[in-house]
């Protein structure tokens, strides 16, 4: 036993010498991590209340936290009342939370002195539910994201379950629109206000009546054409057609019948594409009175260009712009550049283009061609050349604000270029030869807007040529 206690008088002498051996920055920062820093006694102290019925939230967490990351915590009484001590004089970051609730936060500096008052008014979460149907309104569309949208930055969602029903959770106070996210209907849109601690119910989203349907077939054989995407465009889109789809896109069957539902009413651009056929596109109407409307379509099979490209190094990159005979600018899915310098476009439907060339913003080369059906049109050899004009402007709507992704096209008998309207509205097409050019400006809702004849000298920049969309065309 007397040897027990002497082991234990050497241990503690030991550890007594070795704190005082050890630095006085190693030992406050472990006195920082393990405990909480001695504060003057500052006491502060308030009121947690719901802000619908004005009465006290019992067992709400009051927090205090300072800059160094230390937190006090405590909770209210019955009465909604707290009291928080141990506090320094220095900033801190109070937050009051409670379940069912949302946090509020305030920031405070505190004194010497005792400060009261420190209240907190706390709004409880709301909730939107209701239902998804088909145009029916009895078959339930099941899996579909919903959104609130609300003011802000605010926004909640939630999806279906198997009988078409919803509940959006944690929504905040406020006004918010109500939409479906879908790839084959056409919702409407319903506007909700929620209050503090309020549960919305019986909001239902009900797939439009529009509908554009028909067959696609090959032109030559009148066979049905499989797996051809089609894909309806809305032209404009007012602001009472809130949460209907700009555009929707479907595949054809087996036989080639397609139906794209849940349009609403409107002008729509449907356009038609299949694998080895061209690109056909019909304009639609649908109104209360025409719903339905039936559009078929025969496509022609494909045909293309083909020749080679004279003044470019191999490997640099070329990038062609092909336009149709209203100048607006397409996208052909195959098109290709060989290290050979010879070209090809292919899956052009047959009609008139302009090809353009471009090199860099300099160089570019442009050639009007004719596509036939089923053929590769040989085009002569062309060579790009240098040039330096320009046109440069803005794109505006009709309320003088700048309209951004407007894709404007120039185009002359010998020259030509493109360029895309940025954040302020403003675009400069640039590589221009000397000579007269159409402008053609085609919005995101596929509308055109044109100017024509704009001279253009030799290395000249003709500026401010600028251009207000109208209301129909936005």
């Amino acid at each position: 036993m007397k040897a027990f206690f002497t082991v234990i008088t050497v241990l503690l002498v030991s550890l007594s010498l070795l704190s005082a051996f050890l630095p006085e920055t190693a030992l406050a920062a472990e006195k920082k991590i393990t405990t909480v820093p001695k504060a003057a006694d500052i006491v502060i102290s308030g009121k947690v209340m719901q802000i619908a019925e004005s009465s006290p939230v019992k067992d709400a967490l009051v927090s205090a936290t300072d800059a160094d990351g230390y937190t006090w915590v405590v909770a209210t009484e019955k009465d909604g009342r707290y009291t928080m001590d141990g506090l320094a004089s220095k900033k801190y970051q109070l937050t009051a939370s409670a379940d069912g609730y949302m946090e509020a936060t305030k920031d405070i500096t505190l004194t010497s002195e005792q400060k009261s008052g420190v209240d907190f008014v706390l709004s409880k979460w709301g909730s939107i539910a209701g239902a998804v149907l088909k145009g029916d309104g009895k078959t339930p569309v099941t899996d579909v994201l919903i959104f609130a949208r609300g003011d802000g930055d605010k926004m909640a969602t939630a999806k279906t379950d198997t009988s078409g029903k919803f509940k959006i959770e944690h929504v905040e106070s406020g006004t918010y629109a109500v939409t479906v996210v879908h790839d084959q209907y056409g919702f409407t849109g319903k506007q909700v206000v929620v209050k503090s601690g309020q549960d919305v119910v019986g909001v239902a989203l009900t797939a439009l009546p529009g509908k554009i349907y028909g067959t696609v077939q090959a032109e030559a054989t009148g066979r049905p054409i499989a797996k051809a995407k089609i894909t309806a465009r809305r032209m404009s889109l007012q602001e009472d057609q809130m949460g209907q789809s700009v555009q929707m896109s479907v595949s054809s069957g087996e036989r080639g019948g397609y139906a794209i539902e849940g349009l609403g009413a409107g002008e729509f651009s449907v356009q038609v594409s299949g694998k080895g056929y061209g690109t056909m596109t019909a304009h639609v109407v649908l109104n209360q009175k025409q719903t339905q409307v039936r559009q078929d379509f025969d496509l022609p099979a494909q045909g293309g260009i083909s020749g080679r490209i004279m003044g470019r190094k191999s490997g640099e990159p070329v990038e062609i712009i092909v336009m149709d005979a209203g100048g607006t600018l397409l996208k052909p899915e195959e098109t290709a550049v060989h290290p050979d310098n010879t070209y090809v476009v292919k899956r052009l439907a047959p009609g008139e283009y302009t090809v353009v060339f471009k090199l860099g913003d300099s160089m570019n080369a442009r050639r009007s061609v004719s596509v036939t059906r089923g053929k590769i049109t040989e085009v002569i050899d062309l060579v790009l050349e240098k040039h330096n004009g320009s046109i440069s402007g803005h794109v505006y709507s009709a309320q003088k604000k700048p309209v951004a992704g407007a894709v404007i096209v120039a185009g002359s008998d010998i020259s030509g270029n493109y360029a895309t309207s940025g954040d302020d509205g403003s675009y400069s097409i640039k590589g221009l030869a000397p000579g007269l050019y159409n402008l053609t400006v085609t919005i995101s809702d596929q509308r055109t807007f044109r100017k024509e004849r704009i001279a253009v000298e030799k290395d000249k920049a003709i500026k401010r040529i600028d251009f207000t969309v109208t209301a129909e065309q936005e």
